[in-house]
């Protein structure tokens, strides 16, 4: 039998999701621990595949990751051999062919970038203008033959307290394409870029590049992936992964008044 299952995790301690060597990736931990239940023996009898390949530092509340089995899996045993930071919370048998990347029928992206001012209105304006299919050679990085026009559903973008966050939904997505874009659109925002260079980036046959940084990767999260079926979502894991959030939140609260508290101390002899 075929399974796909739903994986949470913090990306910030990791090298990326795909197996490298002599570094620690997603990939490689989920895969030990899937040895270790049995439920997978050999990977390549398992056919184990995924959904997308994160970069270090991106994180994943909805990553799917599939693979044949002879017991069906049980992920809170699996979610026991893992660290805190990996969650399975949610799986549905599925059929053989399933392929968690070509059978998706859209991807969300969330990015979450601290507010500096920037005009979110201009950012709203312009955001659409980058919606629909276009070639975005210029917002990715190359990824072999891999072709650069695709389309963006849709992007949303919203102030939220202190933190500006920044929506994406697509079928797929190019390398880079979520970061590199946010890096444009916030430059946009503070009137670093004038708005027109976005058709002069979308044109492949204008040479212009403002060759653009990608945003930092920590605010990166795959928030969701839709199938035409549902996942059958296993509540004691659920706990888990809100269990281990709540720890991070409270420790970053900390974090932020001791960090805060420092910067008035600081700011007596400036």
């Amino acid at each position: 039998m075929r399974y796909a299952l739903k994986l949470f995790y913090d990306g910030t301690s990791y090298h990326g999701f795909q197996i490298q060597p002599r570094l620690t990736t997603i990939e490689a931990t989920i895969l030990e621990a899937l040895k270790k239940t049995s439920y997978i023996t050999a990977i390549k009898d398992s056919d184990f595949s995924y959904a997308s390949r994160t970069d270090a530092g991106v994180s994943a509340l909805s990553q799917v990751v599939a693979f044949n089995s002879p017991i069906r899996p049980n992920i809170r045993l699996i979610n026991s051999l893992l660290p805190k930071t990996l969650v399975f919370w949610a799986q549905s048998e599925v059929p053989d062919d399933f392929n968690p990347r070509k059978h998706v029928l859209f991807k969300i992206y969330r990015y979450y970038s601290p507010y500096e001012g920037e005009n979110i209105d201009i950012i709203k304006k312009y955001a659409k203008r980058l919606e629909g299919g276009h070639d975005f050679k210029k917002l990715s990085k190359p990824d072999k033959t891999r072709n650069t026009y695709c389309s963006i559903d849709s992007i949303h973008v919203k102030l939220d307290g202190n933190v500006v966050v920044y929506e994406f939904k697509a079928k797929s997505f190019l390398w880079k394409l979520v970061r590199k874009t946010v890096t444009l659109l916030k430059l946009i925002g503070r009137g670093i870029l004038e708005p027109e260079v976005i058709d002069r980036i979308l044109d492949p046959s204008d040479s212009f590049n403002p060759n653009l940084q990608p945003a930092p990767a920590e605010g990166l999260i795959l928030y969701e992936i839709k199938y035409p079926f549902n996942f059958q979502v296993d509540y004691y894991s659920v706990n888990r992964l809100t269990e281990y959030l709540i720890e991070i939140e409270k420790h970053h609260r900390v974090k932020q008044q001791l960090n805060h508290n420092v910067l008035n101390y600081l700011n007596k002899f400036i």
